[in-house]
């Protein structure tokens, strides 16, 4: 009886638990999505020349937020 018991117990440790896969692919696609979102949205940032030419910075870039702080990127 003993060792059906043990055979019981070691039986319930292989079972899998399907919420916590689901979960964790639930999981992971949010992030894909979150990432994706970033890159896409992430300006593309002024080019040197435009900023250390000592001309009007402001004809081809504007300042946007990035982050804690703000960038120049180029004007669309």
């Amino acid at each position: 009886m003993e060792i059906l018991w043990v055979v019981i117990q070691k039986s319930k440790d292989l079972f899998i638990d399907y919420n916590m896969i689901i979960t964790t692919t639930v999981l992971f696609v949010f992030q894909v999505i979150i990432v994706t979102w970033i890159v896409v949205t992430n300006p593309e940032p002024c080019p040197k020349e435009y900023i250390k030419s000592g001309g009007d910075v402001t004809k081809y870039c504007e300042m946007t937020s990035a982050g804690l702080g703000y960038t120049w990127s180029l004007k669309e």
